[in-house]
Order: C-alpha cells, then structure tokens, then sequence
C-alpha cells in the first residue's frame, strides 16, 4: 500500500456533511423532469437515511525539496467488459472507488438532459449532486467545486496552466441502478446512453398521449431501477485533460498534466485508504477521458496502470471496453511491461508519438 508516488498527493481542504443535511438543505434542482421525477422516489424510500459524506479536494505536491520518485509495484491490472455495477464494495481490508469522468465543473450538468458517464453517475448517487448544490452554497476556502483550476504564468508567454484538483467523496448513497442498454417487452435493445435519453426524455414529459411516449415509458421503467437496500460508494471525480486537438501530436506540458491528475487522484484515494486503516485500494476506471476530451485510448490505459503502480493501488479494473478497445488495452499493457527500469515517463511516452483524437459528442 505504501508508496513514494502517494506523496504527490496533498489535500487542499476536507469537510464531513450529515446525509440528513443534505437530503433537507440542498437536494438537486433538477431541470430535467425524467431525472426530478426518479429522484423524488428515491428520496422518499431513502428519506430516513442516516450517515456522513467525506468530501475533500486534492492538489500536486509541488512544495517538495527532493524528486518524486516514480518507482512501480505490483498492482492487479483487470478489464470487465461491463460498465459499473457497483458490485464491489469496501471489505475490512479494502477500500473501493469508482471513477467519475469529471467536468472541469464538479457534477456541473447532472441537472441538464445530458447523460454521459458523469451525469448517469450523479443520477445514480443523487447526493453527488447535492454534494455540489452544498458547496455552491457554503462558499468554503479550498472546496470550490472546480475539478481543475487555471492560472497564469507570469512569464513573458503569459501561458494559461491547467491545474488538477480532484474530489474525493467517501460514503456516498447509491438510490437508483442505471441499465444503458434495456431490453424492451418486445425483444428490443434500448439505448439511454448520451443523446438517446434526451430523447426519450422529450417524449416522455410530452403532455400529448402517444406511442412514442409509451414506449418511452417503458424504456425508462426498464432502465432505472430504485434500490430499496442501503449502500455506498467512494467516488473519484477526476477532469481529464482537453486541451488538444484531433490528430495534434501530444505535446510534453499535456503528457505531464495527465500524468499529474492522475498521479494525484490515485494518490489522494491511496492515501484515504490508509487513512481509514484499510490495507488494499482498488480502483474502478473505464475510458477516461477518450470520449468528448479526445484523450487516445492506448496513453489513458498506460498511464492509469503507471500511476496505479506508483501509488500503490493495489488493484484497477478497465470497464466496458469495447472488442477493439481491449486489444488497445492490451498494447497499453505490453507496452509498459517493456518500459525499462530508470525510464523517464514522460521520455517514454514522447518517444511512443501519441495524438489527440476529435473528441465525440453523446
């Protein structure tokens, strides 16, 4: 568990909130009614819910007098061709964190028809969302809900520096289970994923009766469905970085901003774990970053497995990857497999002439 690339990771502020507090004070303010209309009946079976949410927000050790040093340990590397399920939960010897694919704006469209990884996220843990409607409210030094901040350089290039300050929030309530990919009475596969759920959403809050609003209906009643059971999750909200463009060659500042976020996200969460006495920290992942931001598949996977290794994850999980996404994923394996002991990363990856793709839109 410990490791010298865990002490990149420097907590910038914490702070504990009653879900009680949150479920009173600051529930979502949904735009969507789709989203409002599930949420309300979660928050009703949920309403007596008891606990505390950790909330803290992390930052690059860049203080340090000597060198991080980098060195990789054994670390359990894995794919699952699903999504999340949330089926792995803390133990007594680990605890488990789910990635959320942040916006620079921490949860900043959970409220909208959008329905990205971030946004199906926030959907299934609505308190995420009350998390932001919290510290937009609170106004606390250090816990802007900013994922990523930018700054200046004050040299004569005056330069715009994008600087990771992930979130970690522990003990988060799961109240409603998300199926992208329903099937229908009639043997049909739906698709709630991205644009499809705007879709079905319009719809659905149409106020005229119609086969299209009930199928609709029916697609939504499939896809979603409430959890009557208490459980929680650790939950990471890390920005990838988005500053390229289609075919651009990486250039060494983007390598090493990526490098960074992940270096303190994993080492933010690696250090929670040691702090709640538990000995294994395992991470669930997916295609960070590879959609909307352009990130290249190949560099994302290699990178997530070095900066697990350097902090100490002790295992990581790849989900929902495609059939040609997991031959990717085994490329990114091999290839740091051949990274030689005392190889400079960001040399590494330079040399490897990553791109930038055109990121998608859901």
């Amino acid at each position: 568990m410990k490791a010298k690339g865990q002490k990149a990771a420097v907590c910038m502020a914490k702070k504990s909130v009653k879900v009680q507090e949150l479920i009173k004070n600051f529930p979502p303010e949904y735009k969507n009614a789709s989203k409002r209309k599930y949420y309300e009946k979660a928050a009703y079976i949920h309403r007596h819910q008891k606990g505390i949410i950790k909330i803290s927000r992390w930052r690059f050790a860049d203080e340090r007098k000597s060198p991080l040093e980098l060195i990789q340990q054994a670390t359990v590397i894995e794919n699952d061709p699903k999504f999340f399920d949330y089926s792995d939960n803390d133990t007594e010897d680990s605890r488990v964190f789910y990635l959320n694919f942040a916006d620079p704006l921490l949860f900043g469209y959970y409220d909208t028809n959008l329905f990205a990884q971030d946004e199906i996220q926030t959907f299934e843990h609505p308190l995420l969302a009350s998390v932001s409607e919290y510290l937009e409210a609170k106004k606390i030094s250090g816990l802007e809900p900013l994922t990523e901040v930018k700054e200046r350089t004050n040299d004569e290039k005056h330069r715009i520096l994008h600087i990771p300050t992930p979130y970690i929030i522990e003990n988060v309530p799961y109240w409603i289970q998300v199926n992208t990919n329903p099937v229908l009475k009639n043997g049909k596969t739906a698709n709630v994923y991205g644009r499809n759920f705007s879709i079905a959403s319009k719809y659905a809050e149409s106020e005229t009766e119609s086969e299209d609003k009930q199928i609709a209906r029916e697609i939504f009643s499939r896809a979603f469905t409430l959890i009557e059971r208490e459980e929680k999750h650790n939950i990471l909200a890390m920005a990838a970085p988005s500053s390229g463009y289609g075919n651009d060659l990486y250039t060494e500042q983007e390598l090493i901003l990526l490098l960074t976020c992940l270096l303190v996200g994993f080492g933010g969460a690696a250090k929670c774990t040691s702090e709640s006495k538990k000995k294994e920290c395992v991470i669930h992942t997916g295609n960070w970053g590879c959609g909307a931001f352009g990130n290249d598949k190949e560099l994302v996977y290699l990178m997530q497995m070095f900066c697990a290794s350097v902090t100490g994850i002790s295992k990581i999980v790849f989900h929902g990857l495609s059939i040609t996404d997991k031959v990717i994923f085994e490329n990114a394996r091999k290839k740091l497999a051949d990274m030689k002991d005392g190889d400079r990363i960001i040399d590494f990856l330079l040399a490897q002439e990553y791109r930038w793709h055109f990121g998608d839109v859901c």
